[in-house]
């Protein structure tokens, strides 16, 4: 019988022993009876529930093993152990702060534990550097260079540059205490040190530790939107969306597990997918699908490609969320939102990393911006406004990708020219105006980083890439070609002096990729052509190509398709065919696609070609 508030107590019929207030008529009679004072004693040790029945007791270790213990029904009260502990000889007590273990639980847990260090211990058995405890070992053999001269890659004004020596004790601080406490740090050491596991794929602790470092070090730089001083156990709690985005980011060049991406791709793509379709949404699915756009899972075919849906997303889920607003988030809300400079300053600098993802996600793809946004922070410093201050560096990136856009807008499809292109008398007064521009917001950066200047030779080599949509019988049109041919030169010139000295083709985003592939492709086509080749000096043209080949095949890797296609293209197409004579040779079939147009114009022929 359960005691329920509504239904007021009833007296059973048959009283069982642990409930009666007699003794039960199981012995002789002439056994002697209790004295009253003994049984108010027992009584009194024996808790009463509110329907006046007494509360049956368990001892510690019946109630361990969940098994009914009969020390509160003996018939001797004077016994002091249950049947059970005097069979097995176990200590039976009862403690009012006695709490079952689960050891099943804990079982698993070490089980999970085993395994993985029996997968670690095989690992660097075949020849892996060992590790100490205390220490991470985050630098692959090809990384070292860069992890040491990173600080030529970002400007010394930059405000998000992190000491990446320091990242790892920034991370897993071990001298000092969370709020003073000694007991909490280990605590938040111990969550930080449990092992993880989405669908099939399980990674240690020291595995996780190692990625996180890797992508503090290697891959923030190119999009800060992250807070290097959370360790990784914080933002699992924050969210799991975001912290598998970061270990797949990290797991693309990690030597001593090669095949972790591959094997972390359809477990993160349907994760992701689950949290796009599931409102509300949160910040974090915003910075987890800018992280996936900036660098892209593999996928088996460029058609499978999700990049330009989720860069659609992301900016879609960031205007319902308030990121454009960054000074008004209430406005978007239904919750109480606590605003803060901190906080405008963080969702002003996310938006600002939305914008310069999904225009170099449309530039990279060749298609139209996923949404047309027209929210914008104004420019110009502002003391009144926190959100103003933003970094130098992602302020410029900005700048530099939205003159990319207002290219393309400018330059591409007319539908006011029957060709669907501005007149070419258009074309070429903007062609001038937009190269103006450029130049001047070349002059105005004082001091300009490695980064920041291969931004600037992306942008003027995307706005002379339009002129390959022009008619060969337009005005300075050779003078134009051999114009992008060596814009394409210095580009890909830039970018293999930055792989000599910080091996940036490994980790480099998507924009960068997609743009040296422009790069390639004009080469190609320009060295191809007897007649803009008589300009140029072959044998110099011949090697920079090749390294470019070889440069494409290094951005890729076993699960990207689409560099590998470019690739075999490249080099099928380079030592396969003759050069084409007369300017009318270079024309594209493939216009619609902006400044890879060139590409998916390359992969056409390519294909055409094979097929015979």
């Amino acid at each position: 019988m359960y005691w329920h508030p509504n239904s007021p107590p009833q007296s059973p019929t048959q009283y069982y022993a642990f409930q009666s207030n007699q003794e039960p008529n199981l012995l002789p009679q002439e056994r002697t009876v209790p004295s009253k004072d003994s049984q108010i004693a027992f009584a009194a040790t024996e808790a009463v529930i509110r329907n006046g029945s007494k509360k049956r007791r368990a001892c510690n270790e019946c109630k361990q093993q969940k098994l009914r213990c009969d020390l509160s029904t003996l018939v001797r009260r004077n016994q002091d152990s249950c049947s059970r502990c005097n069979r097995l000889s176990l200590d039976c007590r009862i403690d009012q702060d006695f709490r079952r273990k689960r050891k099943r639980k804990r079982s698993d847990e070490l089980e999970r534990e085993v395994d993985s260090l029996r997968r670690e211990l095989s690992r660097r058995s075949k020849g892996s550097e060992t590790t100490n405890m205390g220490e991470m070992n985050v630098l692959s053999s090809p990384s070292v260079a860069l992890r040491t001269s990173l600080d030529g890659v970002i400007s010394p004004t930059s405000t998000y540059v992190p000491d990446y020596l320091g990242a790892t004790a920034r991370l897993y601080p071990r001298n000092s205490s969370i709020d003073g406490s000694e007991e909490s740090m280990d605590q938040m050491n111990t969550i930080a040190r449990e092992s993880k596991a989405l669908g099939n794929v399980q990674l240690s602790a020291n595995q996780v530790d190692e990625l996180f470092t890797m992508y503090f070090t290697f891959y923030h730089p190119f999009l800060p939107i992250l807070d290097p001083g959370r360790s990784p156990a914080q933002y699992y709690e924050s969210s799991a969306l975001l912290f598998w985005t970061m270990v797949s980011v990290a797991s693309r060049r990690i030597e001593s597990e090669p095949s972790l991406l591959t094997r972390l791709a359809p477990c993160v793509t349907n994760l992701t997918w689950q949290h796009i379709k599931v409102p509300p949404h949160s910040e974090y699915v915003v910075k987890s699908l800018a992280l996936l756009c900036t660098w892209p899972l593999p996928n088996s075919s460029g058609v499978e490609d999700v990049t330009y849906l989720w860069a659609g997303a992301m900016m879609n889920i960031g205007i319902l969320t308030g990121l454009h607003r960054p000074m008004n988030p209430r406005e978007f809300s239904e919750n109480r939102v606590q605003r803060s400079d901190v906080d405008d300053y963080e969702r002003a600098r996310l938006w600002k990393a939305c914008k310069i993802v999904a225009q170099s996600v449309s530039i990279g793809t060749g298609l139209a911006l996923p949404i047309q946004f027209d929210w914008s922070l104004p420019p110009g410093p502002q003391t009144d406004c926190p959100t103003r201050t933003l970094d130098p560096d992602l302020s410029l990136c900005l700048r530099i990708e939205t003159f990319r856009t207002k290219v393309s807008r400018a330059l591409s499809p007319n539908m006011s020219f029957p060709t669907g292109l501005s007149t070419p008398a258009d074309c070429f007064s903007l062609l001038k105006i937009f190269t103006q521009e450029l130049d001047a917001l070349e002059e105005s950066l004082p001091d300009i980083s490695s980064l920041n200047r291969f931004h600037i030779l992306a942008a003027r080599l995307h706005l002379h890439s339009f002129s390959l949509l022009e008619h060969p019988s337009a005005e300075s049109y050779t003078q134009r070609i051999l114009t992008l041919y060596f814009a394409a030169a210095a580009l890909t010139q830039h970018m293999l002096d930055a792989d000599r000295a910080w091996c940036i083709l490994h980790i480099a985003p998507f924009a960068m990729q997609r743009i040296f592939v422009v790069a390639t492709c004009i080469l190609l086509r320009v060295l191809g052509n007897g007649y803009f080749a008589a300009f140029l000096d072959g044998r110099e043209g011949d090697e920079m190509l090749s390294e470019a080949l070889e440069a494409v095949r290094k951005m890729g890797w076993a699960g990207d398709e689409f560099m590998r296609g470019v690739a075999d293209a490249v080099e099928g197409l380079w030592h396969g065919r003759g050069k084409v004579r007369g300017k009318v040779g270079l024309e594209l079939v493939v216009r619609d696609r902006g400044s890879m147009s060139v590409v998916c114009d390359l992969l056409a022929r390519w294909r055409e070609w094979v097929s015979g």
